[in-house]
C-alpha cells in the first residue's frame, strides 16, 4: 500500500465466506501478503479501535420510521422518496370514507398514517365517483391516490357475480416498470382482499402467458398494462368482450403517454372501451399541457 490509499480487500475465510476489509498503511510495511494477512488484518483492527472516533450516524434516503413518515413504517416494498416525505399533508387515512380493510391495509402493510396533499385532494372526489384530472409531479402519492378509491369502489358497489368474466378496472402505463410498479402497490393493497384478482400485462413478454392468465381468472377484476398489450388484447384476444362491465379507466403519466407518441393508440382504446358516461375515469399527469387537457374531453 503506498500512500495515503485505501484498498478493499476480499478474501476467502475457513468457510469460503468472502470477508471484505479496509486496510491503511499503519506500520505494517508497504505490501500486504496472503500468507500473514491475517495476522496483519488483527493487528489493523487493534490499532484502528484505540484510535476509534464517534461515528454520526447515517440516515438513509431510502429509510422509513415513524417521526420522518407522519407514521410511516418501515416497509421493504415501499418506493417513499425525499419528495413523498416533503409531500405528507395533515390529514390521516382514517379520515376517509373507505371500507376498513383497505384502511387496514395501508396502516399495516404500507405503514402509513398520513396521506399526501395530493391524495387529500384527489381522493375524497373520487370516492364520490366524479371524474378527476390531476396534476401531480411523480413521488407525490399518485398511485395510492388512483389505486384507493378505485379498489374501494369495486369492493363496496360489485358482488362476485358482477365480477364473473368482467374486467372494472383498467390502468393505463406508459412503460413496462411503471406498470410493474403500480402492480407491486396494488397487490399490497389487495392482501386482505384476495377474492380480487389483478394481472399486469405488456408488450415484450408471451402473449400466450397472458391469456393463460385471462382462462385461468376469468379475467381478472384488474388489469395494469401498456397501451400496445391492452390493444392487442382488447382487438384480437376477446378482451373487449370482459370490459363490457369496466367501472373505472385509469390514465397514469398521462403526459409521458402523450410524449412517447401513444396518443394514436389510446384513440384506439377508447374507441373499444364503453363510453366514458358508463364509467369513471381518473387521469394522473406530472405536467398539464394542451393536449392533456383535450384527451381528458375524449376520455
Amino acid at each position: 500500500l503506498v500512500g495515503n490509499t485505501t484498498p478493499i480487500i476480499l478474501y476467502g475465510g475457513r468457510f469460503g465466506f468472502k470477508r471484505r476489509l479496509r486496510a491503511w498503511q499503519n506500520g505494517i510495511g508497504n505490501s500486504i501478503r496472503f500468507g500473514s494477512q491475517q495476522s496483519e488484518v488483527h493487528h489493523i483492527k487493534s490499532t484502528k479501535k484505540k484510535n476509534k472516533k464517534p461515528r454520526t450516524p447515517r440516515v438513509s434516503e431510502k429509510s422509513t420510521s415513524k417521526a420522518d413518515f407522519h407514521g410511516a413504517k418501515s416497509n421493504p416494498h415501499s418506493r417513499t422518496s425525499s419528495t413523498t416525505r416533503e409531500a405528507f399533508g395533515d390529514k390521516s387515512y382514517s379520515s376517509l370514507n373507505i371500507v376498513q380493510v383497505i384502511k387496514k391495509t395501508i396502516s399495516g402493510r404500507f405503514g402509513y398514517d398520513k396521506m399526501t396533499k395530493c391524495q387529500e385532494l384527489a381522493i375524497p372526489p373520487s370516492l364520490e365517483g366524479n371524474d378527476v384530472l390531476v396534476k401531480a409531479k411523480t413521488g407525490t402519492g399518485k398511485t395510492l391516490g388512483f389505486l384507493i378509491p378505485a379498489i374501494n369502489r369495486l369492493q363496496t358497489t360489485t358482488s362476485r357475480q358482477d365480477r364473473h368474466g368482467v374486467t372494472s378496472i383498467l390502468i393505463i402505463s406508459p412503460t413496462r416498470e411503471l406498470a410493474s410498479q403500480i402492480h407491486r402497490e396494488a397487490k399490497q393493497l389487495l392482501t386482505y382482499l384476495p377474492h380480487l384478482s389483478l394481472q399486469c400485462c405488456f408488450g415484450g413478454t408471451s402473449v400466450k402467458k397472458d391469456l393463460n392468465a385471462f382462462r385461468r381468472l376469468n379475467f381478472p377484476d384488474i388489469l395494469i398494462g401498456t397501451p400496445g398489450r391492452i390493444n392487442d388484447l382488447l382487438q384480437n384476444h376477446g378482451l373487449q368482450d370482459a370490459m363490457g362491465g369496466l367501472q373505472c379507466f385509469i390514465l397514469d403519466e398521462a403526459d409521458r403517454l402523450l410524449d412517447m407518441g401513444f396518443r394514436p393508440d389510446l384513440d384506439r382504446m377508447l374507441r373499444m372501451l364503453p363510453p366514458k358516461n358508463t364509467r369513471q375515469t381518473l387521469l394522473f399527469s406530472a405536467t398539464m399541457p394542451k393536449d392533456i387537457m383535450n384527451m381528458s374531453n375524449f376520455a
